[in-house]
Order: structure tokens, then C-alpha cells, then sequence
């Protein structure tokens, strides 16, 4: 009705104007204005929207003072409410260019719909019926009345999370829940309380176990009624009280211990415990002064260097046996000496029958060979070897045969011969004193000289460098010296190389000047002295490596008289082949090639004081006895590694030098070549000028 009062009034004066203005008609300002919604209840947004013409200006009002100030000619705002009031009014004035004024009025009617807020739980009101009323609104609004109809839900309860560590003599908890899920004030909660903290606490025996865990519970507290400090243990993983075990390894010499590894353990579930999966022990340990070894004697006891000897004190005239007993179980060690022989009273002797008086210690192999030069009897006592030679004579009434075994005469009665030994013929009697009677051999009245016979000397096998290069390490050079008391030349020569203990691999007689394959012509060098040395190379494959050889020579001269057959018998660790099998009597072969060494050098035409590079590669070995080593010599030169495959040189002046390279295996075996080279000095720089 106010609006429909408010147009008729301007619509009355816009009429009235009209009439006296006449033909100055004026467009007087127009204003649409809209409220949405027009009833609320409180808080809430209302829009406003408006739209005019005609005017130029615009302001807002209102009775809550929530929309105020200028505003757009256009436009729509949003304005809260929360104001208490029954009716609130909006207010829009515009203005036109002359000054005409138009305003617009908006009302909105405020539904209240309130809680009492001065209701408060206590036992009294909680669960009751409640209404909270207000005054004066508007019918419009639907009700003379409004309020909420309900019952008040107060909190009487909470539940908490447990109470924490007493801290500073408190401890404090949380709300989890309220007993209402929906309530509101009530009963205050219980957040915190003073405390005394647990020191200790005393506990029931622990359960049996279970899963893997064993439970107890706390009989009482340390101080009573304290509340947890120091948390209590309740559960534990069950320790494991006894296992079964693999057998333990072998005892280790180097950490003296035993291991074990356990299968399983008790009782079932349980997890720690204090297994024992190492042990100490000892190992019996045989003492290497006497394991192994060759003695001629060895104490009662100390033959064990770890452990228990068994038995102790040993007894017997040996080889010796005995144990070294571990310790804790150590492993037990067997141990052995081997006796070291020693050979009997026959032993180089020259005898009429096969020997019988063998060792002095140790036992005695059987006696083989027939007693003569090329094969005498041999036997050995506890690896010692040992020999005898078969002794011959020849009797004739009145003449001494020499017994060239023996390098003696001989004067017994025997069956007269004119084989000595089986290898040579010797037909010369010597003359006796008369009146003798036949077969009497004694006592002659005069005595007779021994003839006059050539001899051979020998010397150990040589291996010297150069033989190793050019025929390899079985190159095997023996030495003998032919000499003849009565100054004749020699006319033959006999070499003959048994393998020990085995065949005769080479038997060979040759005359000074022979062609014979196999012999050797020493017509030219040392038969034709009678004091120089014959050196004779041995066809290398007759040997063969790591092997063990006796040799023997005999020498022929002019006059066809022979020399014994001599055995070589000098061998010592001096000597190039080391006496490997310490037998005196034999010579030894090489284990393995000797490596090749070579080398180049580039530039070929060296500067005194430029940088030369000389390279070993090409020296080789078997790949068994790799790598090499390498080791150089120069003369007026700095080198920048001695020992370098690849070494580079500066020679410091003009003039000759001298270059070695020595390579060496991993088993020790070294060859050697060498070279020389000229060094001159670098020409100055030069450069041709045209003249003028």
C-alpha cells in the first residue's frame, strides 16, 4: 500500500508538471527495485537488484545500516542480515539532471528463530523441553510464534585415551569420545590429575610360550598406588634354552677353532638364547724337523709341535711312526721318519761273491746286478745307495794278473782267465822268482809291477749359455781328460750313459777319426794330446727332463791299450746341474726349457741424448712358467726401468754400449742375450742458402 501511495503521489506530480510546463515536458528519474527473498530468518543473505532511467545518481539507505552510500543506476548487491529486528527496510533515491528526486522503499520482513542461549545443561535441564520465543514478528512471517522444540543434550560422560607418562608429577589425557555423540556442555572432563611415578614394579612368572611370546602381569608397584613412570615389560619374545647343532667343521690351524650351525631349538617359537656354535680347539701337528725327513736318529719326545705325540716316548730303531693328537677336538696328525741308511762294511768293495754285509742301519733292499763294471751290484738301506764290485784274478804258477777293478794285483789261486771284468783282454804276465810250486799264490820272491795303462778324468755335465740356445736345456756336455803315462796319442773312445736306477739309454765306441752316426771325430782335438779335455755333446733325445743319468768313458791308445771303464763319481751341488738326487755318482737334467730372450729397439740409428725404446715381447716361455721377468744392462745410458718389458733408454754420449737382456721364469730358469750398438752424435741443423 505504502509503494501504491508513493507511485500515485509522483505519478500526481508528474501530471501536475506536465500541466504547467506545457511544451518544457520533463523525463522524470524512474526507479525498479526488488528484494529477494522478502522474509528470512535471521542470519541471512538477501539480494537486492534495481534498474533506473533518467537519472543520473543513486544512493542506498537502510534501517539496519547493512546497505548504504552511493550506488550504480544499475545494479544488484548481496546484504547479510543479522541483526535483530522484526522489519528491516532498503532505500534507493536517485536523482535526474535537474535535481529531481525519486525514491524507492524496500522492506523485509525478519522471521527470528532463536535458542535461548541463557539455557545451560545441568541435571535439572538436561533432557527437557525447551522454547526460546520472540516478539513482534510479522504475521507475514507465518507465526505469532517461532522457536525450536526439542530436548536439551547435555554431556554427562566422556571417554579418554589411557593416561599418560606421570611427567613433572602429572599426566594428561585426551577426549576420544562423549558418551552422546551429539551433546554439548555438561559434566567438564577430567584432562589431567597429579601422579607419582612407578621406579619398579614387581611381576608374575612369565607365561609359557606362545607365538613366539611369552606374557606377565604386575603384582604390585614400587612405591604403591605410583602410576607408570618407567613402563613396564608385559611381553617378550621367547628366548630359546636349548638347541640342536650340525657337527662341528675341522678344527682351523690358522684360528685354532671349530664352527657349528644350529638345526633347531626349544621351545618352539623362541628366538635368542645363547647358542654355542664355536669352539676353541688345537690341531696335532707334526714338529717339520723330523716329519717327512730322512734321520739316522730321533728323540723319544718333541715330535709333535701341537697336540699329544702317541706314542711317547717312540722306540724302535725306525722308520719311526707316530700321531699328534688334536686337543679339544683338534684333528689328529699321522707323522713319519724315514730311516736313514747306512750302508755295511761291502759297500765299495771289490769281492769274489755277492756282498752280504749290507747296512749298519736301516734294511736292505735285494742286491742287484752281476758285480761287473757295467752292471755292479747295487742296493740300497733306507734310501741310501750302495755298491760293489765283482773281484777277478788270474793265477799262472808264477805271475800276478792286475785286477783292474781293484787297481791292485792280486795273488790267489783260481782258474786262470784272460777276461778281466768281461770287458777287456789283457795277456801280459809278469815274471816271478823261481822255485815255486805251482798253485801256491803266496809269497813270491819278487814282486811285479802294475802295467802301464791310459786313463780318463771326468768332469760334471756343462750347461752353459750358449749350449741352452742353440740345442735347448737337455743339451747335456760331457767333459773327460784322456791322458797316457807313456805319452801315446789315444785311438778310441767309449761312452756309455746309463739312466739311474734304470736302462742303458747310450753305449757307444768310436774310433779317434770314426764316422759312425752317433760318434764324435776327435781326431783333431784332444785324442791327439795326451792332456787336453774332449768335450761331448750328448744326442738330446736320449734324455729327458727331471731325469737322474750315470756316465761312464773309457779311452783307447795308440798301442790298443785300454783304460778302466770309469764311472763318474763327482757330482756336488757346485756344479751347473745342482746334484739334484745328492748322488755323487750321477747328473741331473734340467725340469723344463729355458725361456728364449730377444729384443728390439726402435729408432735403429740412435742419437747420443735422443729417447730409445726397446722392447722384450718377443721373449717367450711355456705359458706354465709365465710370466717372465726382465732385467736389462746398458752402458752410458739412463734408463727409465731396468726391469720394465718395454724400457726407454737415453744414451748420454757418441760411442759404443753394450745391451743385456736377461728373462727368468717363475721356477728361476734365466737365458741371456745380448748386443752392441753405436751411438753417434746428432748432426747440426743446416739449410742451403743460394748465393747472391
Amino acid at each position: 500500500m505504502k509503494n501504491l501511495g508513493l507511485k500515485i503521489i509522483f505519478g500526481m506530480f508528474s501530471f501536475f508538471s506536465f500541466m504547467i510546463l506545457g511544451d518544457f515536458a520533463q523525463a522524470y528519474p524512474s526507479i525498479s527495485f526488488s528484494v529477494s527473498p522478502s522474509s528470512i530468518i535471521r542470519p541471512s543473505v538477501i539480494t537486492l537488484t534495481w534498474n533506473t532511467s533518467n537519472a543520473v545518481t543513486c544512493s542506498a539507505d537502510s534501517s539496519n545500516g547493512s546497505w548504504s552510500g552511493p550506488k550504480a543506476l544499475t545494479g544488484s548487491e548481496t546484504v547479510t542480515i543479522s541483526t535483530p529486528a522484526s522489519y528491516t527496510t532498503f532505500t534507493l533515491t536517485c536523482k535526474d539532471e535537474g535535481g529531481a528526486t525519486l525514491a524507492y522503499v524496500k522492506g523485509v520482513f525478519y522471521c527470528a528463530l532463536l535458542i535461548d542461549p541463557s539455557t545451560v545443561c545441568s541435571p535439572a535441564t538436561n533432557g527437557t523441553s525447551y522454547c526460546s520465543k520472540t516478539t513482534g514478528v510479522p504475521a507475514s512471517c507465518g507465526s505469532t510464534t517461532f522457536c525450536v522444540n526439542g530436548t536439551k543434550d547435555c554431556c554427562t560422560g566422556y571417554n579418554y585415551s589411557a593416561w599418560g607418562v606421570c611427567s613433572g608429577g602429572t599426566q594428561t589425557r585426551a577426549i576420544t569420545s562423549t558418551i552422546s555423540a551429539s551433546c554439548s556442555d555438561g559434566v567438564a572432563p577430567v584432562l589431567s590429575q597429579s601422579c607419582v611415578e612407578c621406579t619398579s614394579y614387581n611381576y608374575s612368572p612369565w607365561s609359557a610360550c606362545s607365538g613366539g611370546i611369552q606374557t606377565r602381569t604386575i603384582i604390585s608397584t614400587n612405591p604403591a598406588s605410583c602410576v607408570p613412570g618407567v613402563s613396564p615389560v608385559l611381553s617378550q619374545s621367547c628366548p630359546c634354552t636349548s638347541f640342536t647343532y650340525t657337527s662341528y667343521s675341522l678344527c682351523s690351524d690358522m684360528t685354532r677353532t671349530r664352527t657349528r650351525s644350529v638345526i633347531s631349538s626349544s621351545p618352539s617359537g623362541c628366538t635368542g638364547g645363547d647358542p654355542i656354535t664355536i669352539d676353541s680347539c688345537t690341531n696335532g701337528t707334526c714338529n717339520p724337523a723330523y716329519n717327512g725327513k730322512t734321520l739316522s736318529s730321533i728323540p723319544p719326545t718333541g715330535l709333535c709341535s701341537n697336540g699329544i705325540q702317541s706314542p711317547s716316548p717312540v722306540s724302535s730303531n725306525g722308520p719311526w711312526s707316530w700321531s699328534c693328537i688334536g686337543i679339544s677336538g683338534g684333528q689328529t696328525r699321522s707323522c713319519h721318519t724315514n730311516l736313514l741308511g747306512s750302508c755295511g762294511a761291502d759297500d765299495g768293495q771289490n769281492l769274489y761273491s755277492t756282498p752280504t754285509n749290507l747296512c749298519t742301519a736301516g734294511t736292505a733292499t735285494s742286491v742287484s746286478g752281476d758285480g761287473s763294471a757295467l752292471n755292479p751290484w747295487r742296493w740300497t738301506c733306507e734310501g741310501v745307495s750302495c755298491s760293489a764290485r765283482k773281484k777277478y784274478s788270474c793265477s799262472n804258477i808264477c805271475s800276478n794278473i792286475y785286477d783292474y777293478a781293484t787297481t791292485a794285483f792280486d795273488s790267489y789261486d783260481a782258474s786262470c782267465s784272460s777276461s778281466i771284468d768281461g770287458t777287456y783282454t789283457y795277456t801280459k804276465d809278469c815274471a816271478c822268482g823261481d822255485g815255486k810250486s805251482a798253485g801256491d799264490g803266496l809269497n813270491y820272491g819278487s814282486s811285479c809291477s802294475a802295467p802301464i795303462v791310459p786313463t780318463a778324468t771326468m768332469q760334471a755335465p756343462l750347461w752353459d749359455q750358449s749350449l741352452i740356445s742353440s740345442v735347448g736345456a737337455l743339451g747335456a756336455k760331457l767333459r773327460f781328460y784322456y791322458n797316457d803315462p807313456n805319452g801315446e796319442i789315444g785311438s778310441a773312445y767309449r761312452i756309455m750313459i746309463v739312466e739311474k736306477n734304470g736302462p742303458v739309454i747310450l753305449d757307444q765306441t768310436c774310433g779317434a777319426a770314426s764316422t759312425t752316426p752317433g760318434c764324435k771325430d776327435f781326431s783333431n782335438s784332444c785324442l791327439k794330446s795326451n792332456s787336453l779335455s774332449c768335450d761331448y755333446l750328448v744326442d738330446k733325445s736320449l734324455l729327458g727332463y727331471s731325469k737322474n743319468y750315470n756316465w761312464y768313458v773309457q779311452v783307447w791308445n795308440q798301442s790298443d791299450t785300454p783304460s778302466l771303464l770309469t764311472q763318474y763319481n763327482n757330482n756336488s751341488i757346485a756344479d751347473t746341474d745342482k746334484n739334484i738326487d745328492n748322488d755323487p755318482e750321477t747328473f741331473s737334467t734340467f725340469s723344463h726349457e729355458f725361456p728364449s730372450a730377444s729384443f728390439t729397439f726402435n729408432p735403429v740409428k740412435i742419437n747420443a741424448g735422443k729417447l730409445v725404446q726397446f722392447d722384450a715381447s718377443l721373449s717367450t716361455t711355456s705359458p706354465a712358467y709365465g710370466p717372465l721377468t726382465y732385467d736389462w744392462s746398458f752402458t752410458n745410458a739412463n734408463v727409465g726401468s731396468a726391469t720394465s718389458m718395454k724400457p726407454s733408454v737415453r744414451f748420454n754420449s757418441a760411442g759404443g754400449s753394450t745391451i743385456i737382456l736377461t728373462v727368468t721364469d717363475n721356477q728361476g730358469y734365466k737365458t741371456s742375450t745380448s748386443t752392441n750398438i753405436l751411438i753417434k752424435n746428432k748432426l747440426p741443423s743446416w739449410q742451403e742458402i743460394r748465393p747472391e
